[in-house]
């Protein structure tokens, strides 16, 4: 064994290496002399205590402990015992692991019989995460010890091979390791594994008994097999549930949780829905990994946890900000992945009040689910008290909005002719809106100013004052044509109202359309969902009325409704009912335009039988 000591330490990608060994063989033997197997260095000024001791019990055979090195690498699993240890309480370490978050490494190796302040220093052989490196260096110390000079064996020297079968079983440990003299007698103890029992010995191939003990007469060379079987213990696999809303599922191959020692375990993260992504895969605390699958050995038993990364936004339109006395607000929401874009169904969304007046509740409870679009609502019913109301909305677990009103006892409603779109030669809708006190409307008489705040091209607002009727309403018609694209915004004004109103008319050149997917397979029992993105000269195409018709075959596929307008992003869905028998199926989508003409674009739907 040579140890080389240095004052010079090289950096690496772990810090300044304190010291380094290469571990002899397993179990240690006298005919193993090359030096990679017998050295190792150490840096002589190391801050680190106990370095030396550290790198020593490398070389006679010792590993870290388990925090540090979770899985066992190339090692054999009969020699897994010999292992630094980390108290319960994680108060302390032993000399074979490392210190860290609150570890103090303390002057001794794992040793199931020893104690450090009245606390155990190992856990013995056969036990689940057995450490008790102090009982195998009683051992291999004799075979360093003996390696050269008087106390070197005799030139007639026998070796006695141990295995155990199957690896995992336990192990078979001699009262002290070869070469042994030729007519020694050589005593062997089997010990199983957590799961395993001991079944009998296997002496040169055949049966020596069921004895855990035998001891062997060394006459000549000879091979001794501590053969195990399953025992009625069983490893098992404790996997950290998931919460409702993940959007995925964890796998086991084969299912479990039990499993016999030795057998291995396939993990995979399914994702059932956008959402969520699997971040890290932890193992009793500890990362080991971040793909979508992990294979384990069952050697005792585990926790594992899959950490995900929550994908999920929540957004919300733009939003009057005036609510009316007395009256009502249908909050909206929606639930999107914000990698992909995608909706998210199935998410529930808790709204509440963090701030209103007196008499201002929310109706129809505190929780609502999202669609299939990815859309919540709550209702908002508003008191005769003025003021401010804030409302939070919080997806479970993850993200959240606010919404932000004021109560006005005198307000002013569009009740028409907002969201235009107007092709060249189309001719505009009257501009109407509703004067409401306490959630009443005012009746006959009152003024409303119209102001024309951007002008489109060849649209003009030949008056600006218009007189409610008995329903409190008033409008006003827009003159000109519209003759080429642009954006009008007209604003609209009454006295003792909280706040003005602004109409959109948006005056369109070029409508695109898109359906997706062009094409779709379903089995039966399956039902359709396609997306459709309207686009007016490159904007976003809102509130555009969208016409559906279905051929269905022979597929009974229906649709329940044939209209449907776009969403302030531009967008629709369209939902079928589940097919109930095979064919082919097409869907046509067009985008209505105020000539009658509009662009289609269609999905084939092939069912299978």
């Amino acid at each position: 064994m040579v140890a080389l000591l240095t004052d010079q330490a090289k950096p690496n990608d772990f810090g300044l290496v304190m010291g380094k060994a290469a571990s002899i063989p397993e179990p240690p033997r006298l005919d193993a002399s090359d030096l990679l197997r017998a050295t190792f260095a150490i840096v002589v000024d190391s801050d680190s205590h106990y370095t030396f001791s550290h790198e020593l019990g490398h070389l006679l055979g010792g590993k870290h402990d388990r925090l540090t090195q979770p899985g066992r690498g190339p090692f054999s699993p009969q020699y897994d015992y010999v292992r630094g240890y980390v108290q319960a309480d994680k108060s302390f370490v032993t000399v074979m692991g490392y210190e860290g978050e609150g570890l103090v490494r303390v002057p001794a190796y794992s040793a199931a019989d020893r104690s450090w302040n009245g606390k155990a220093l190992g856990i013995p052989l056969g036990q689940p995460d057995a450490a008790d490196a102090a009982r195998f260096f009683r051992l291999s110390t004799r075979v360093v010890a003996r390696y050269r000079g008087a106390n070197a064996p005799l030139r007639d020297v026998v070796a006695l091979e141990l295995s155990v079968s199957p690896a995992l079983g336990g192990a078979a440990v001699p009262g002290i390791l070869g070469p042994y003299s030729r007519g020694s007698l050589v005593s062997v103890a089997a010990t199983p594994r957590v799961g395993y029992r001991f079944a009998r010995w296997m002496l040169d191939g055949r049966d020596a008994g069921a004895d855990p003990h035998i001891t062997v007469s060394m006459e000549q060379a000879h091979a001794l097999e501590a053969v195990f079987v399953d025992g009625d213990q069983w490893c098992r696999l404790e996997v950290a549930p998931q919460p409702a809303d993940a959007g995925g599922l964890i796998v086991l191959t084969p299912p479990g949780p039990a499993y016999l020692p030795g057998t291995v375990v396939n993990v995979e993260w399914v994702s059932l829905a956008p959402g969520h992504a699997l971040e890290q895969w932890r193992l009793d605390g500890q990362p080991v990994g971040d793909g979508p699958s992990l294979a384990l050995r069952m050697e005792r038993t585990h926790h594992l946890e899959a950490r995900l990364r929550d994908k999920r936004t929540l957004s919300r339109p733009r939003e009057d900000k005036v609510l009316e006395a007395n009256g009502e607000r249908r909050l909206t929401v929606r639930a999107l992945d914000k990698e992909s874009g995608l909706p998210l169904p199935h998410q529930w969304v808790a709204f509440s009040l963090s701030r209103a007046p007196k008499g201002t509740r929310l109706e129809g409870g505190p929780r609502a689910q999202t669609d299939a679009e990815g859309y919540a609502h709550a209702i908002l019913q508003t008191g005769s008290e003025l003021g401010a109301v804030q409302v939070d909305a919080r997806l479970s677990g993850g993200a959240a909005v606010q919404f932000d009103f004021e109560i006005a006892s005198r307000i002013l409603a569009i009740t028409g002719g907002n969201n235009q779109s107007l092709f060249s030669g189309d001719t505009p809708t009257p501009l109407r809106v509703q004067i409401r006190e306490l959630g009443r409307p005012v009746g006959a008489g009152a003024q409303v100013t119209f102001v024309l705040v951007a002008a489109g091209p060849g649209l003009l607002l030949p008056d600006t004052h218009a007189t409610t009727n008995q329903q409190g309403e008033a409008s006003i018609q827009l003159s000109g044509q519209l003759r080429r694209p642009g954006h009008a915004i007209i604003g609209a004004a009454a006295e003792g109202a909280h706040e003005p109103v602004l109409f959109d008319v948006w005056g369109v050149e070029n409508r695109s359309l898109e359906i997706a997917p062009r094409l779709l397979r379903l089995k039966i029992g399956e039902s359709a969902r396609l997306s459709v993105q309207v686009q007016d000269d490159g904007h976003l195409g809102r509130h555009v009325p969208l016409r559906f018709t279905l051929d269905a075959g022979t597929t009974g596929l229906t649709l329940p409704t044939d209209s449907v307008s776009t969403d302030a992003d531009g967008k629709a869905a369209i939902h079928t009912t589940a097919a109930t028998a095979g064919g082919t199926a097409r869907i046509t989508v067009a985008a209505a335009h105020a000539d009658g003409g509009a662009p289609a674009q269609t999905c084939e739907l092939h069912v299978r039988a």
